[in-house]
């Protein structure tokens, strides 16, 4: 369970697993994961996570800096309930073939939001003050 192997690890170590998780999962997007966002809303009993990247057929345009809103587009949503351990993901980008047919890389994207909550747990419980409240995580990778 990540819980008890988390407590041994350093934050370095575990920011170079995330590095790693989400080098995989851009990698499972083929094109989709050249420029990659992943966020997460956390809440009192769960949280929402969204992750959107660069259209293959819009990077040009994108590299080109053009002011482009209709660039991105969202690979998933998902979010996770606590109290019930439910996770489900509330919306697939179907277009993207490559993800769809590697379950692994489906199951990378919990990897990611349970890392991502540990490190943020790690860093608030020893750099930031607890006494405030953040509640969104963001992640970007650019290949």
């Amino acid at each position: 369970m990540r819980d008890k192997r988390i407590q041994s690890q350093t934050l370095d170590e575990m920011l170079l697993e995330l590095v790693s998780e989400i080098a995989e999962y851009s990698f499972a997007l083929g094109d989709w994961g050249k420029y990659l966002w992943t966020s997460i809303y956390l809440r009192d009993k769960g949280y929402i996570a969204t992750s959107f990247g660069v259209k293959p057929s819009e990077i040009k345009r994108y590299e080109s800096q053009e002011i482009c809103n209709s660039c991105f587009e969202n690979i998933y949503i998902s979010s996770y309930y606590y109290l019930k351990d439910n996770y489900y993901i509330k919306f697939f980008n179907s277009s993207i073939e490559k993800l769809m047919g590697n379950m692994r890389g489906v199951k990378n994207i919990r990897d990611i939001e349970n890392l991502a909550i540990d490190i943020y747990n790690k860093v608030v419980d020893s750099h930031l003050d607890s006494s405030k409240k953040y509640n969104k995580i963001s992640i970007s990778l650019i290949l």
